[in-house]
């Protein structure tokens, strides 16, 4: 890269030209499947030694206004042109990979199985009636629900589950169907994400012992969105 770098800086003699060929070559990388961080990286720091402004002339030139940045999916043909049209509105375009055949068809990691996944807000439910339980784990699958057949067989009276079992004679959690509702490796954003669930399910039918961790009351209005991703 910085060689190509370098190559542009020495034949663009015009500045808007070697903006141009730069932007040019940032797309290339990309479109190659060069990874976009380390094609901004390089781009934005690398600048050939004989071409680096001296300190009073770097002072003159404004900051970099990270508020006109727009990340947008690199189309072949297309993006090129949206580039340099927003460019003279001051709008900086970053562009990603976007989907391809290739990563569509091509998946070369061996997917993991559901019990063995960590960080889940997941979803059982009961076999005899049409009560759920919502939860959170940081945990594999599996792992948790150890911990709450342990809870069950151990008559523990704050787990949720028992009690349901408990108050119904004959019922049973299923284990096997439950459901992934959502994924969230950091602690603090997926207990938020397991009450927004809690919040938007909550008609009587839950077997949650609480709802939670509290949140604010803003969060209503996305109620209904949260109740069709858990239908679907």
């Amino acid at each position: 890269m910085k060689t190509l770098i370098f190559r542009a800086y020495e034949l663009c003699t015009l500045t808007e030209d070697r903006e141009a060929e730069l932007d040019f070559l940032k797309d290339t990388f990309i479109a190659n499947d060069c990874p976009v961080k380390v094609v901004d990286r390089v781009f934005g720091k690398y600048i050939p030694h004989k071409y680096k402004p001296n300190q009073a002339e770097s002072e003159l030139k404004p900051q970099n206004d990270y508020e006109n940045v727009l990340n947008l999916p690199f189309v072949r043909g297309f993006s090129e042109k949206i580039k340099r049209e927003l460019r003279k509105e001051g709008i900086t375009v970053v562009f990603g990979k976007g989907k391809t055949l290739e990563s569509s068809l091509c998946k070369l990691k061996q997917k993991i199985p559901k019990d063995q996944t960590k960080n889940n807000i997941y979803l059982k439910q009961c076999t005899s009636c049409n009560f759920k339980y919502i939860g959170e784990s940081g945990q594999t699958l599996k792992q948790r629900d150890i911990g709450h057949k342990s809870d069950i067989n151990t008559r523990k009276s704050r787990s949720g589950l028992y009690k349901h079992i408990r108050d119904n004679e004959g019922h049973e959690i299923d284990f096997q169907n439950q459901k992934i509702l959502d994924r969230e490796p950091n602690m603090f954003k997926r207990k938020i994400k397991e009450a927004l669930y809690i919040k938007a399910y909550d008609n009587g039918t839950l077997m949650n012992p609480d709802k939670g961790t509290p949140v604010n009351d803003c969060w209503n209005e996305f109620t209904i969105d949260i109740r069709k991703s858990i239908k679907n």
